[in-house]
């Protein structure tokens, strides 16, 4: 037999077995991705822009009033088919290089919220971005915001700050920490981690402060069994940008 050849009969295969996906539309389900952990909470960050600038419409209340303000993705998002073809962030330096090529999935508003103590100027963090990129860049409409932020975005490169938080969602059953399993039912118990323990002005709140998130030695964690006694969730913590900045890091072309 030539070593191209291959026997079927000597591998225990049919050679007249079907075998298609069980899908008749031909397509087949998506695999599941690298994990790389979460990068930890820090400033000293620096990300790559690889495009494209992927933006779906988002309906949100800004300062009490109801507003259409798209999103930026920089990741894809089961029930949002049209995020599919967004690309991560790449993180290009960090703390002691620890997470120097790691993928960054996240997402930027255009939703702006209060950024001084007296609530009176609103900002969004799409309009910090594209001042990262163009410090002189004046504001005006969100639409020529939006264009202009979808040109100057791919290839670029800012720095900013990961910031972690979480819940334990009361939307969703939970994954016990004891029992190591999803216990079907029994949903979150509201309680919210950042990562220092402070006041949650909300009047709705479950609970009237934030828990710290703990650490293991100098290293946050990002999962861990949530801290009401009366609830035995995994909860989970997720990182998200902040403190848009010009990049200091030049890529290189290839």
């Amino acid at each position: 037999m030539a070593e191209s050849e291959v026997d079927l009969q000597a591998l225990g295969i049919a050679d007249d077995e079907p075998y298609d996906q069980g899908d008749a539309s031909g397509e087949l389900p998506q695999q599941i991705g690298l994990w790389f952990p979460a990068p930890q909470p820090g400033n000293a960050y620096s990300f790559f822009i690889p495009g494209p600038m992927i933006w779906l419409p988002e309906q949100v209340m800004e300062n009490n009033i109801p507003a259409n303000r798209p999103r930026l993705y920089f990741r894809s998002v089961k029930d949002k088919p049209a995020s599919k073809g967004a690309n991560p962030l790449e993180i290009i330096a960090s703390p002691k290089d620890e997470f120097n090529g790691n993928p960054f999935p996240c997402t930027i508003s255009t939703t702006r919220r209060a950024r001084n103590k007296e609530k009176t100027v609103f900002v969004s963090d799409a309009a910090y971005l594209m001042r990262a990129l163009k410090p002189d860049y004046v504001l005006g409409k969100l639409s020529q915001l939006v264009l202009d932020l979808t040109a100057a975005g791919p290839g670029a490169v800012f720095d900013g700050t990961v910031e972690w938080n979480g819940q334990c969602n009361p939307k969703m059953s939970i994954y016990s920490a004891v029992k190591e399993e999803v216990i079907e039912g029994r949903m979150g118990c509201g309680m919210k981690y950042a990562l220092r323990r402070r006041k949650d002005n909300n009047p709705k709140a479950t609970f009237p402060h934030f828990e710290g998130i703990p650490k293991d030695g100098v290293k946050y964690l990002d999962r861990f069994k949530c801290f009401n006694p009366k609830c035995e969730a995994q909860v989970r913590m997720f990182a998200q940008l902040g403190n848009f900045r010009a990049g200091t890091v030049t890529v290189e072309e290839a």
